[in-house]
């Protein structure tokens, strides 16, 4: 890849950044520098296998910046919530993108998420959407060559969580769990986040400031059990988990019990022009997916469907 820009991935062998990663490399344009904490990891592994030069990287780390940036020439940041750390998500991104910008790095992508204490005047607080809205606000205010992706919820999440994911209930049936009630949840394919990440980067200037939603599906649970239940050629039961019996736990189920109610109310609200995403790669819709991935929820499920 010689003579190629350097592009900076952060959370490489996560789900966003492993996404990012993999089509920036396989563009031909681009040196794909990977991030991660544990460059010696397995998934590290296969990313330097497929030609991508790895680095160890921690956000919480002040020297962030002098070790994953040099000779770089565009970043995509993605800062994680759910892995102990010591510092905020608002810390960890303000950190490595004031370094980029300090070192004249002017491609940036952030992935952020919408400001719910904010949207709701702080009716409800979910503190991983909130941290990454108050660093992209941030970047605004100081006029940062900084652009956002704002991914909602992923399909994959049906079968990579363990909360919410399909699972086969004590009586055998296929279902899966929420508190979203009869309110709507817009969600795309994260693998949906690469190339609209590389086209962004082919035009940072177009993009600069612009958030771009990453949303490709507004359905119902009952909507999406019944897509699943096509696929699956049996019956797949919408749960309904109660918002009380999440605030009673507090902590982070009672975070959660606030996102899912930021989308019973708001989650409709998607416009045309995000579904469409004009002068963007299209995005794979939920049939299609679930199309690609019967196999994945048969084995997890453990059986077959009786014929």
């Amino acid at each position: 890849m010689s003579g190629l820009p350097t592009v900076v991935v952060t959370g490489a062998t996560g789900a966003q950044g492993g996404a990012v990663a993999r089509v920036l490399q396989t563009s031909g344009r681009w040196n794909v520098r990977a991030v991660t904490r544990k460059p010696e990891g397995t998934a590290a592994g296969r990313l330097r296998r497929s030609g991508m030069g790895v680095v160890h990287g921690d956000l919480n780390d002040p020297d962030v910046g002098a070790a994953v940036l040099p000779e770089a020439s565009a970043l995509f940041v993605v800062t994680n919530f759910w892995e102990p750390q010591r510092h905020s998500e608002y810390v960890q991104g303000e950190r490595i993108i004031d370094a980029a910008i300090a070192a004249g790095i002017d491609n940036i992508v952030y992935s952020t998420l919408p400001g719910i204490a904010e949207i709701t005047g702080g009716e409800l607080v979910v503190p991983h959407c909130d941290g990454k809205y108050a660093l992209e606000k941030h970047l605004r205010a100081t006029g940062a060559a900084v652009a956002f992706v704002q991914p909602d919820w992923y399909f994959q999440n049906w079968h990579a969580v363990p909360n919410f994911r399909l699972h086969r209930a004590p009586d055998g049936a296929v279902t899966f769990a929420n508190a979203i009630g009869d309110g709507c949840l817009p969600a795309v394919d994260i693998e949906d986040i690469g190339p609209t990440v590389a086209t962004i980067m082919e035009d940072p200037a177009r993009f600069r400031g612009v958030t771009v939603r990453l949303v490709s599906e507004v359905r119902t649970s009952a909507e999406y059990a019944a897509a699943f239940a096509d696929r699956l050629g049996e019956p797949v039961r919408y749960q309904p988990i109660a918002r009380e019996d999440l605030l009673a736990q507090g902590g982070e189920a009672a975070h959660l019990a606030d996102m899912f109610e930021f989308f019973r109310r708001y989650g409709a609200d998607v416009t045309a022009e995000e579904l469409e995403h004009p002068g963007l790669p299209a995005r794979r819709s939920f049939d299609a997916w679930l199309d690609a991935n019967v196999d994945v929820f048969h084995a997890l499920l453990g059986a077959e469907p009786a014929m």
